[in-house]
């Protein structure tokens, strides 16, 4: 056909007669050449996938070895009791060896990998992303529309096997893949049942599993993902914007996995006003404008300002909690509930990435900062300028208090592995950094299992000595006590000198033998501390009754305030006992002995 065409463009040039076949020809001989070139590409595609990274021979042994009862138990084990069963026991299995063949800009399902490790790069590309006088630059985020539902079986189960897959462990997968079955819930009961075609349910399995045929694409220009979350970052030209489209939409036709045009945004800086109307209409995103959402982080090319907390730091002025946040993000042993303390806990994970920076572990993340800021030197010796990130900052501030505290580089790195060394180090990294004395007296008695949540709440403002009595509100002009009304209400009267709870106290503890007298907190204490303290029933069932009296005395104040109320004695004691019965089930059989 070449020839053909070759012939007749030679007849033209020497002066020859137009032949009325030519347009036909040549028409013929374009969709040969594309032809040609679709198979050359197929096939340079299908020598990158035999003769790139594949599943090695030696992992065959561990992905089909015989299941044994121990691995069938602990994939019982880790159901959840409102789930349904699924192939969770495979995931282990498949994520041991599927690393080496997923990009390192895809984090999810993948050992050793981190989506934080996405969030600290996107933020490193993206700063002073929209600054005036610099390289056209595009950004598109994209959103796969029914990521999971619509992966083509047969599509992933070749991407199994040119990937070196054994047969009988391709066969697992599609058999747990293609297995699927649905119901239709009306009303709260199910219709009908019928098989699935396509798509992958979100077990961990079929999560790594997803990372396959998201490996088969690769656009020339950077990207990194989290499943059906991309990031696309190229030049800012309709040529490579176009490029990438190309590719995705060609990864769609193979996988069946398809662009979600009205959840996908394109961002531009720097670029031409034509050009950008030329990437809208090529890529059908729409224009999107910073900041915006990544893994549910939000992303700005500066570094935020105050005025970018407003909406927090409003919806928190408005609560004025009786006691110091700082106070109740603090350990129950310094007197706190243990609430995170974000800021400690932030510095936790900062130690982590420096430790993954000081061991150049092999993550994307790493790769970058090794990249840009190795000219320095290794981390320890890293002098940060200005114009540097704040997340640069914070790890190297986190840095420099840790060997300020410990005295040196040597003990710092030594104090780095200690803690991820194994699998508890962010907790030991997070006890470091929030500063834990362990000296506040009640936590021993609040460490108690035998108390109820609520209960333990208001025994803990109790002990702080911070319950809103009548003395606390400046607002109110009568102090006076609305159980007694004898005296000015304060924690000290309502709990031990009321007439109405010293009955109470009275009563509980001659029904538990408590001969010790209950007349301010620092005479509990001192009490729990040491004649009563211990783990026996009886012991167990006093601290029981003096954390349901605080709470029902407590209770029955706000009713008689806030509900007008009337309540009696005798029901407040009844219920002590059914409280402390419940919590403490063996005190039946000793109060029968009593």
């Amino acid at each position: 056909m070449k020839s053909e065409l070759e012939s007749m463009q030679l007849n033209l040039l020497n002066g020859g007669a137009h032949h009325m076949d030519h347009d036909e020809v040549r028409r013929k001989a374009q969709l040969l050449l594309e032809a040609e070139r679709m198979y050359i590409a197929q096939k340079t595609k299908i020598t990158y996938l035999q003769q790139g990274k594949c599943i090695q021979d030696q992992n065959w042994n561990e992905l089909i070895a015989t299941v044994t009862v121990q691995e069938i138990e602990n994939a019982l084990n880790d159901i959840d009791d409102d789930k349904a069963p699924d192939t969770d026991g495979f995931g282990p299995k498949l994520s041991t060896c599927i690393g080496e063949l997923i990009d390192g800009a895809q984090a999810a399902s993948v050992q050793r990998r981190s989506i934080v490790d996405n969030i600290h790069l996107a933020q490193e590309l993206l700063r002073k992303y929209a600054r005036k006088r610099s390289t056209p630059r595009c950004l598109l985020k994209v959103d796969l529309e029914k990521a999971y539902d619509t992966v083509d079986w047969t599509f992933l189960k070749e991407a199994l096997v040119l990937f070196n897959f054994h047969a009988r462990f391709v066969d697992w997968i599609m058999e747990c893949v293609t297995t699927t079955s649905y119901s239709v819930v009306i009303n709260g009961a199910y219709h009908g049942h019928f098989e699935g075609k396509r798509g992958l349910r979100q077990a961990h399995v079929e999560r790594t599993t997803f990372q396959i045929p998201s490996k088969m694409w690769q656009p020339q220009n950077y990207a990194f993902s989290i499943a059906d979350d991309l990031l696309l970052l190229s030049h800012g030209d309709r040529c490579s914007v176009g490029m990438i489209m190309q590719c995705l939409n060609n990864f769609g036709d193979m996988a069946g996995l398809r662009i979600n045009a009205l959840k996908s945004n394109t961002y531009m800086a720097s670029v031409e006003y034509y050009t950008q109307q030329d990437i809208i209409a090529l890529t059908g995103f729409s224009f999107g404008t910073l900041p915006f959402r990544y893994l549910g982080v939000p992303f700005v090319a500066r570094q935020l300002r105050a005025a970018d907390y407003s909406t927090l730091i409003d919806n928190v002025s408005k609560k004025h909690p009786p006691i110091a946040w700082s106070t109740v993000c603090k350990p129950l042993a310094d007197g706190g509930l243990g609430l995170k303390n974000m800021k400690a806990w932030n510095r936790a994970l900062l130690a982590k990435t420096l430790w993954n920076i000081h061991c150049k572990k092999d993550r994307i993340w790493i790769k970058w900062v090794n990249h840009v800021y190795g000219c320095f030197g290794d981390i320890w010796n890293w002098r940060w300028h200005k114009d540097e990130s704040p997340l640069i900052k914070n790890i190297l501030s986190t840095r420099d208090e840790m060997v300020s505290t410990l005295g040196s580089v040597e003990v710092a790195v030594a104090r780095l592995q200690f803690w991820f060394g194994g699998n508890t180090g962010l907790a030991r990294a997070y006890d470091f950094f929030v500063h834990t004395t362990g000296l506040w007296p009640w936590k021993p008695l609040l460490a108690k299992n035998c108390i109820l949540p609520e209960h333990k709440f208001v025994l803990w403002l109790f002990a702080h000595s911070k319950l809103l009595t009548r003395d606390h509100l400046a607002y109110i002009s009568d102090h006076r006590c609305v159980l007694c009304h004898e005296a000015d209400e304060s924690v000290a009267h309502l709990f031990f000198k009321c007439r109405f709870s010293k009955s109470i106290w009275d009563r509980v503890r001659c029904w538990i033998d408590m001969k010790k007298m209950m007349s301010s907190t620092t005479s509990i204490l001192r009490a729990f501390r040491t004649v009563y303290r211990g783990n026996s029933v009886l012991s167990r069932m006093r601290l029981t009754a003096l954390a349901t009296t605080v709470y029902l005395v407590w209770n029955v104040r706000n009713k008689v305030l806030f509900e007008n109320e009337k309540v009696e004695i005798d029901d407040v004691f009844m219920k002590i006992k059914i409280h402390t019965y419940r919590c403490v089930p063996e005190a039946t059989n000793i109060m029968t002995v009593m």
